[in-house]
């Protein structure tokens, strides 16, 4: 027999933090930008990667002068130990990408877009129940920044949210009163 099935959906709700600081200092590496929490109201829904947005000054300028890059990596960190703050050691990295005119760099960072694949106990996905699971995007910044620029992150739309391997999307709905 085969476990229950829910028609119509899992509602997955999505709440966020702004955790930036006012100012930062070039090649500041560890830097909790966002804060994230998932939860649904029943059953579990498999997180594959969070599609991100860097927002503030051009992106595309890192592309044409590489060491000037504002973001060098973007890193996803689960809440861990319980303190409801971001920590190193405590709390673990789930997944990371660095920009693509960077040394390692990946097609999944670039123009000012990210894509994090998660990777939790081995397995290709975040497994989200109805537990709130919080989520830190946390970053790397170039040493060579321009003074003066301004960044941000965003999760901007339900559907950046991607399921299992990276999916199109995850396999619930959203909870139109927890919205990025």
């Amino acid at each position: 027999e085969t476990s229950k099935v829910v028609v119509g959906g899992t509602v997955l709700k999505v709440s966020g933090l702004s955790l930036a600081p006012a100012a930062i200092e070039r090649g500041k590496t560890g830097v909790a930008l966002l804060r994230i929490d998932l939860q649904t109201g029943q059953s579990v829904v498999d997180v594959g990667a969070l599609k991100l947005t860097q927002k503030g000054t051009d992106p595309a300028y890192c592309t044409t002068t590489p060491g000037a890059c504002d973001l060098v990596s973007l890193s996803l960190y689960k809440e861990t130990d319980g303190n409801g703050a971001f920590g190193v050691p405590g709390d673990v990295e789930i997944g990371k990408v660095i920009h693509s005119s960077q040394p390692g760099g990946s097609s999944n960072f670039g123009l000012g877009v990210a894509t994090i694949n998660v990777t939790v106990d081995g397995l290709p996905r975040l497994r989200v129940n109805t537990a709130v699971t919080t989520l830190y995007v946390v970053a790397n910044f170039g040493a060579a920044a321009a003074l003066f620029d301004k960044v941000g992150i965003s999760l901007d739309l339900f559907g950046d949210i991607k399921g299992a391997g990276g999916l199109v999307s995850v396999a619930a709905v959203p909870d139109v009163t927890k919205y990025p």
